[in-house]
């Protein structure tokens, strides 16, 4: 996610967007992930997504990532952001953007009292229990979520606001094999 290279800025240049090469790329990458969610959790509904909110989610993500090498690199050791923090920072704006519909409008308020949570929600859920499944310590032993745990964060996920931080240190402390 962001690119398939960590782009090298020389230094502490003002950030450009990313090539259209890594959008392309990121898109592609945004759709399989979503077609991942979808066989995965069985989502019989029709999903659209904004490619406009897409774009924008995967340049605010490049350049969390071109921040990290900023203000946390030094010149004998660049700074390099985890998966975790990917994940957590493409998450946090995949529920500022809410770039995901459900095409028909009595599917998605049904989807919307049966769930609790928009699709949007769900979908940043499915990337929290991927993150869990893939730490980097490999995967873990229990990798499976409390019914009370999915309940809490899909809550949390729709209605609080959680900071850019504190996404990035749940998906950090649970890449990391801390359970929650």
């Amino acid at each position: 996610m962001g690119g398939r290279e960590d782009r090298s800025y020389g230094g502490y240049e003002r950030y450009k967007n990313p090539p259209e090469e890594d959008i392309l790329y990121n898109l592609g990458i945004f759709k399989q992930l979503l077609d991942e969610f979808c066989e995965v959790l069985k989502v019989t509904v029709a999903i659209d997504y904004n490619v406009s909110a897409v774009y924008e989610i995967f340049r605010r993500l490049d350049q969390r990532i071109h921040y990290y090498r900023y203000f946390h690199s030094t010149d004998e050791e660049p700074m390099y952001i985890s998966d975790a923090k990917r994940r957590a920072v493409l998450s946090y704006w995949i529920i500022k953007y809410k770039p995901l519909s459900i095409r028909d409008l009595n599917d998605a308020n049904d989807f919307l009292k049966m769930r609790g949570c928009s699709i949007n929600e769900l979908f940043v859920f499915y990337i929290y229990a991927k993150n869990i499944a893939t730490s980097s310590a490999g995967p873990m032993k229990n990798s499976n979520i409390s019914e009370k745990m999915q309940k809490t964060l899909l809550y949390y996920f729709y209605h609080r606001n959680i900071s850019i931080e504190a996404m990035t240190l749940l998906f950090g402390a649970t890449a990391n094999d801390t359970v929650l």
